[in-house]
C-alpha cells in the first residue's frame, strides 16, 4: 500500500498532503451525502404493482401533511417533482392498504400495494363503542360513506335503501323533502342514535348524506344496549371528523338534476271522457230492461274527440297542473384537517328541490362542525354541533294540501277550460269547489309555508387514566327543535264569461277563507358518564363498559286561528279576529345504568355479556324500572390449527358461526300515554248554560292505568360470517325470530254498566312475532385496469299473531274468517276472480249467482268469481286468503302515507366498476310479498262523478254502437263495462285478484357514472383532485303494477298520491 501510494505520489507530481486532503474529501462526501440530500427538494419517480407485479392504474401518491401529489398512468408510473429527501409518500387506492414511505434521499422509489383484507381488522360501531369486525358477534350491518354519498338524494333514509340486508324500506310519498320510511327486519321504526346521541327520524333524515363517515344497524340482541326503545333495533350514526396529522383540504361537491314523476295515472282526454259518460248512460238500463239512452248526441262525440270548434275546446289537466324537469340544485363546501392534537371538520350544504306541481318546493340549509383536541397527553375534548333549517311551501287547498289537488287532476272535468275566456286573471267557475285546487296559485288561493329547526350540540371529554387501558368518558347533548307551520287561506272568486257584454261576471269561489298558526317546540337534554376498559393478557383479550344514561324532554306549543281573516294581505293575526286559541305542553324522562363485558381467547372464541337497567316515565312508579339481558357468542372456527391445516383451510380466510340471545323492551305498547296511570278529573269536558251563564264542566277520567308496563321482546339470531379468496368474497348470513311478549289490549269480558260510563284501562295481555332470515354476498377484485365490487343482499321478515286475549266468534265461519291466533298478520282477504263474461248469452246462462240479483245487473266484461263453497252464490263465505299483507291508505287524506305495510322480500344489488380514471355506479332494490288492491279512482270508472284514469275508460268493454242497444254487439277490453256508479255496483265494489297484484318490483336507485381528471391536469390550477359526473336515480323499474299507472312503492289504493321522481343530475366533486 505504501509503495503503490508513493508511486502514485511520485507519477502525480501533487504533495503528500494534498493528495490526503483531496483523499479525505471525497470520503467526506461518500459519507455524508444522503444526508445533505435531505436539505434539497428531490424528483421521484417510480412503478406501483400489486401483488401479482401488474400495474396498479389511478394510485394516488401524496407528500404526507401536504397537497401535494399526483397519481399513477396506465403503466402504474408516476413522476413527482420537488420533494424534501426527508418527506414521506403516502400511497393509496381504493381496495388496497394504503402504505407511508419515507423518501430517505431516493429518487427511485417502486411499490407493491396488496389486497385490503376487508372485514378483519375493520372497526365497527357499536352501542357506546366500537369492536374489530373479525370478533363481532352481533348481526350488524355496515353502510360506509362511500356508498352513501354515491347517490345524491334529499334524505338520508333514501340514500340507505337497498344496502343494507335485513334494513326493508319503502317510498310511497315522492314529494319534495321527504324519506323513505326504513324498518330493521320489518319489526317498527327502528331507534336512531346520532354520534352517541338517541335522536328522532325526522332529525336522522335531516342530516347531509356528506356529512356521514358511516352507519351501522344492529338488528340482533346487541341492540339490547339500549334497553328501553331497541325493541326494533337501532341506527347508529357517525358523522365526519378530520383525521390528526391531515394537512387542510377544501371539498366542494355540487349537482344540478331535473326531475320527473315516475308514473302516474293520466286522466282521460276530453274525447275519451265524454264517450264513457254516454256508454255509462246507456249501460245504467241495458242489462235490466235490454235498452238504454244519453243526452249525449254523436256530433258531441265527434266534436270533443277532434276538439275542432271553439266550444269543444278541452283541457289537459295533467299537462295543466303538472311541471316538467323540476329543478333541484345541491351545493355542499367542507374543509377538514389536523394537527397532532388537534382534529377538525366543517361544512354547509344548501338543497333545493322544487316540486313538480307548481309552486311546490322544498329547501334544507345544513351545518355541521365536528372539532376534537388533545388539550394533554391523557385528555381529549371535543365539540360536535349540527344545524338544520328545512322550508316547505305550497298553496294552501283547502283540506289537505296535497290530497284535494291531486283530487282536482281528476275531479275537473277534461271539457273544462281553467280560466273564464282562457284570461288567467279571471278563474273559471265550474260546478265542483275541489276543481279549484288544481290551479296551484298562491296568489288565488293562498300559501302554507313550513319551517322546521333544528340544533343539536355534543360536549364531551374523555380521560385516558393512569391505568392502563381505562379511560373515561364525560358526554353532554342539547338538542332544540323547532316548527312553525302558517297556513292562510284566500278568499277569491271564480268567474263567467258573457261574450254579448264582454263582461266577467262573478258566480262563485271561496268567500270565506282562514289562517292559522302552529308553533312547536321540543327541548331535550341527554346526560351521559362512561368508563371504558381494554387490555390483553397473554391470549386473553377483555373489554368492559359501562354507562350512565338520563334523558328529559319538554314540548311547549300553541295554536292560533282566524277563521275569517278580514283581508288577504294582511299577514297577522289580528286578536280581533281570533276565532280559536290552544296551547299545550308535554314532558318525559328517561334513565338507565348499561354495562357490557367482552371476552376472547386467541380470537378464536369469543363471548359478550350486556344489560340496560331502564327507567321511563310513562308507567306508574312501581313499573318504571326494567332489566334487558342479552348474551352472545362467536367461534372463529378458520382460527383452529385443524381447520387451517385441512384443505378447507386453504379456501376460507374466515369462517365463524355467531349466535345471540337477549331481552328488550318497547316503551309504547300502544293505547296507552303519559300519566294515564293517574285517575282524578277532566277539566273542559263539556259546558251548559246555567242561568245565563256559561258553565264549563269537569268528568271523571277513566280508572288509571297501573297494571301496565314494558312490552318484552325476546330475540335469538344464529349467523355465519364467511370470507374466501384472500378476502375477494365474503358473506354473511343470519335466521332470526322475535317474540314480543306483553303488547296492550283491554278486557271486553268484564261487564260495565252502561251509567257508569267509563272504559277499562290497557294491559299487558298479547303477544306475536317476527321471524325471518337475511343475508349478504360481495366480491371484490381486479383485473388489469379494472377493478370492481358488486354485493347482493336479501331480508325476508314475517309476523304473525301468537296471542289474542279471548277471542270470541259467532261461528266456526266466523273463528276461520277473523281469528288471528297462529296466522301472519294482515293477510289479505278477496275473492278470486276466474274471467270474464263475453255475451249476454253467457251472462243468462250462467248457474252461479255472481251479483245476487241472479245476474240480471251484469254485462258483458263483467268480472266472474270462483264458487268457492260451491253453493250457486257468490257471497262473503267464498272470499279466501289471497293475498300478502296490505294495510291501505284512506283514499280522502294522507295521514301518514308512507307508513303502510312493507314488503316482507327485500333485496338489493350495489355494483362498482373503476377504469383508468372512469367509475360506474349502480344501485338496484326491490321487494316482493306484499299486495296492492285498485280501489276508488283506480278501479272506479267515473268515481264521484268525476273523470278516470285513461286506461279505466278507453279499454273497457263497450257496445259497438251505443246509439243502437239492440244490436247486441260489444267490442271486448280489458276491464268491465262502465256505469255511473261502479262503486255501488255488486260486481264491481268487490276486492277481488283481477284488481290486486302481489307486488315484485327491482327499481334501479342509482346510476352514476364518473371521471376523475388527471391531477397533471388540476394541480396546474391549484386543485388536488376533480371529479365530474351525471347521475340517474330511479331511472325505471322491473314491476306487475305498470297496468295500473302507478309507483310500485304507492300506498294509497285511489292511486292519487305524489309518486316519486325520477331524477336526471350532473354535478362535480372538487379537493382543493
Amino acid at each position: 500500500m505504501k509503495k503503490n501510494s508513493i508511486d502514485l505520489r511520485k507519477k502525480s507530481g501533487i504533495p503528500y498532503s494534498a493528495l490526503l486532503t483531496k483523499k479525505l474529501t471525497v470520503l467526506f462526501v461518500a459519507l455524508f451525502c444522503p444526508f445533505l440530500m435531505f436539505g434539497q427538494n428531490l424528483r421521484i419517480s417510480g412503478t406501483v404493482t400489486d401483488a401479482n407485479g401488474e400495474p396498479v392504474v389511478g394510485v394516488t401518491i401524496v407528500e404526507k401533511g401536504t397537497t401535494h401529489g399526483t397519481i399513477t398512468n396506465e403503466d402504474g408510473q408516476y413522476v413527482l417533482e420537488n420533494v424534501p429527501g426527508d418527506a414521506v409518500l403516502v400511497f393509496s387506492f381504493v381496495g388496497m392498504i394504503t402504505q407511508e414511505i419515507p423518501v430517505e434521499g431516493r429518487t427511485v422509489i417502486n411499490v407493491e400495494l396488496q389486497e385490503q383484507v376487508i372485514g378483519l381488522e375493520e372497526l365497527v360501531v357499536v352501542g357506546y363503542g366500537v369492536q374489530k369486525k373479525a370478533t363481532l358477534t352481533g348481526a350488524t350491518a355496515v353502510v360506509n360513506n362511500e356508498d352513501l354519498a354515491v347517490s345524491p338524494t334529499p334524505t338520508l333514509s333514501q340514500a340507505v335503501v337497498g344496502k343494507a340486508p335485513g334494513v326493508m324500506a319503502r317510498q310511497a310519498d315522492g314529494r319534495p323533502g321527504k324519506a323513505a320510511y326504513i324498518q330493521i327486519r320489518n319489526m317498527g321504526t327502528p331507534l336512531y342514535v346520532i354520534d352517541g346521541i338517541p335522536a328522532t327520524e325526522e332529525d336522522f333524515n335531516n342530516l347531509d348524506v356528506n356529512s356521514i363517515e358511516d352507519m351501522s344497524i344492529l338488528k340482533d340482541a346487541s341492540a339490547a344496549i339500549y334497553g328501553i326503545r331497541a325493541s326494533n333495533g337501532v341506527v347508529l350514526i357517525t358523522t365526519k371528523k378530520g383525521k390528526t396529522g391531515e394537512s387542510n383540504k377544501i371539498n366542494v361537491n355540487t349537482y344540478y338534476g331535473w326531475q320527473n314523476w315516475t308514473r302516474f295515472p293520466r286522466p282521460a282526454d276530453a274525447g275519451t271522457f265524454v264517450f264513457a259518460k254516454a256508454t255509462a248512460d246507456v249501460n245504467r238500463t241495458m242489462a235490466s230492461t235490454g235498452t238504454g239512452s244519453t243526452s249525449w248526441t254523436q256530433e258531441d262525440l265527434e266534436h270533443w274527440r277532434l276538439q275542432d270548434t271553439p266550444d269543444h275546446q278541452g283541457t289537459d289537466w295533467y299537462e295543466f297542473a303538472v311541471v316538467k324537469n323540476a329543478p333541484q340544485q345541491y351545493f355542499n363546501i367542507n374543509t377538514t384537517g389536523g394537527t397532532e392534537n388537534t382534529t377538525y371538520y366543517i361544512a354547509v350544504s344548501r338543497l333545493n328541490q322544487d316540486g313538480n306541481f307548481t309552486e311546490y318546493n322544498f329547501n334544507r340549509t345544513n351545518l355541521q362542525t365536528n372539532v376534537e383536541s388533545r388539550i394533554r397527553e391523557s385528555i381529549t375534548v371535543g365539540a360536535r354541533i349540527s344545524a338544520q333549517i328545512n322550508n316547505t311551501n305550497s298553496p294552501a287547498a283547502p283540506g289537505d294540501v296535497m290530497w284535494n289537488p291531486m283530487y282536482g287532476l281528476y275531479r275537473n272535468y277534461p271539457t273544462w277550460r281553467p280560466y273564464a275566456n282562457d284570461n288567467p286573471d279571471y278563474v273559471n267557475h265550474t260546478d265542483w269547489d275541489e276543481s279549484h285546487h288544481a290551479l296551484f296559485r298562491k296568489d288565488i288561493i293562498g300559501y302554507y309555508e313550513q319551517i322546521y329547526r333544528s340544533m343539536n350540540s355534543v360536549l364531551y371529554a374523555e380521560y385516558q387514566t393512569p391505568l392502563e387501558g381505562l379511560t373515561a368518558r364525560v358526554q353532554y347533548s342539547f338538542r332544540a327543535n323547532q316548527g312553525n307551520y302558517d297556513r292562510f287561506q284566500y278568499t277569491y272568486n271564480t268567474y263567467t264569461y258573457d261574450p254579448e257584454t264582454d263582461m266577467y261576471n262573478v258566480t262563485g269561489g271561496l268567500s270565506s277563507g282562514s289562517h292559522s298558526r302552529n308553533s312547536t317546540l321540543r327541548l331535550g337534554n341527554v346526560y351521559q358518564a362512561q368508563l371504558n376498559y381494554a387490555n390483553t393478557f397473554g391470549q386473553h383479550s377483555i373489554a368492559a363498559t359501562y354507562v350512565f344514561e338520563a334523558q328529559d324532554n319538554e314540548s311547549p306549543s300553541n295554536l292560533s286561528v282566524s277563521s275569517k281573516p278580514s283581508s288577504n294581505y294582511l299577514e297577522l293575526i289580528q286578536f280581533a279576529e281570533l276565532t280559536g286559541f290552544s296551547n299545550t305542553w308535554s314532558a318525559g324522562a328517561l334513565m338507565g345504568h348499561v354495562g357490557r363485558i367482552n371476552y376472547d381467547y386467541a380470537d378464536k372464541y369469543i363471548l359478550e355479556l350486556s344489560g340496560r337497567y331502564d327507567a321511563s316515565y310513562i308507567f306508574p312508579p312501581g313499573e318504571r324500572w326494567g332489566l334487558f339481558p342479552s348474551v352472545s357468542a362467536g367461534w372463529r372456527i378458520s382460527e383452529e390449527s385443524f381447520f387451517q391445516n385441512s384443505a378447507l383451510g386453504g379456501i376460507f380466510k374466515e369462517l365463524k358461526l355467531r349466535g345471540s340471545y337477549g331481552m328488550m323492551g318497547n316503551d309504547s305498547p300502544g293505547g296507552y300515554g303519559a300519566f294515564d296511570y293517574l285517575a282524578g278529573y277532566d277539566y273542559n269536558s263539556g259546558s251548559q248554560v246555567f242561568d245565563g251563564n256559561l258553565v264549563v264542566g269537569t268528568a271523571l277520567r277513566d280508572p288509571g292505568t297501573t297494571n301496565i308496563t314494558w312490552a318484552k321482546a325476546y330475540v335469538t339470531d344464529i349467523g355465519i360470517d364467511i370470507s374466501m379468496l384472500d378476502g375477494a368474497l365474503s358473506a354473511e348470513f343470519d335466521v332470526f325470530r322475535r317474540d314480543m311478549k306483553g303488547l296492550s289490549a283491554q278486557r271486553y269480558d268484564v261487564l260495565i254498566p252502561e251509567e257508569v260510563n267509563i272504559i277499562l284501562p290497557y294491559e299487558n295481555l298479547e303477544a306475536d312475532r317476527h321471524e325471518g332470515l337475511d343475508g349478504l354476498v360481495r366480491y371484490r377484485g381486479r383485473s388489469g385496469d379494472f377493478t370492481y365490487n358488486v354485493a347482493v343482499n336479501v331480508g325476508y321478515s314475517r309476523s304473525k299473531t301468537l296471542d289474542v286475549y279471548k277471542p270470541r266468534f259467532g261461528n266456526s265461519w266466523d273463528e276461520y274468517r277473523s281469528g288471528q291466533e297462529g296466522r301472519y298478520k294482515n293477510i289479505t282477504w278477496m275473492y278470486e276472480c276466474i274471467g270474464q263474461f263475453q255475451s249476454m248469452d253467457e251472462i243468462n246462462n250462467y248457474p252461479v249467482n255472481i251479483d245476487g240479483r241472479g245476474n240480471t245487473t251484469l254485462l258483458p266484461g263483467d268480472l266472474i268469481y270462483k264458487d268457492v263453497n260451491d253453493d250457486g252464490v257468490i257471497d262473503g263465505y267464498d272470499m279466501r286468503p289471497l293475498g300478502y299483507p296490505y294495510e291501505p291508505q284512506l283514499p280522502w287524506g294522507w295521514g301518514n302515507p308512507y307508513r303502510n305495510a312493507l314488503p316482507g322480500l327485500n333485496y338489493g344489488l350495489t355494483f362498482n366498476v373503476t377504469w383508468k380514471g372512469f367509475d360506474l355506479n349502480v344501485a338496484a332494490q326491490g321487494g316482493a310479498l306484499t299486495t296492492f288492491i285498485a280501489e276508488w279512482e283506480l278501479r272506479n270508472p267515473l268515481q264521484g262523478m268525476a273523470n278516470s284514469a285513461e286506461r279505466l275508460l278507453d279499454d273497457a268493454w263497450h257496445m259497438e254502437d251505443i246509439y243502437n242497444p239492440s244490436d247486441d254487439s260489444w267490442v271486448p277490453g280489458f276491464y268491465p263495462a262502465v256505469r255511473p256508479n261502479m262503486a255501488y255496483h255488486s260486481n264491481g265494489n268487490k276486492s277481488s285478484t283481477f284488481w290486486s297484484r302481489n307486488v315484485k318490483y327491482l327499481r334501479f336507485r342509482n346510476i352514476d357514472l364518473g371521471y376523475t381528471l388527471p391531477s397533471k391536469w388540476v394541480n396546474r390550477i391549484g386543485i388536488q383532485r376533480m371529479r365530474v359526473y351525471a347521475n340517474g336515480y330511479n331511472l325505471f323499474s322491473i314491476d306487475n303494477l305498470k297496468d295500473f299507472g302507478i309507483d310500485p312503492e304507492l300506498a294509497t289504493t285511489s292511486g292519487l298520491q305524489y309518486p316519486q321522481s325520477k331524477i336526471i343530475n350532473v354535478g362535480v366533486n372538487v379537493t382543493f
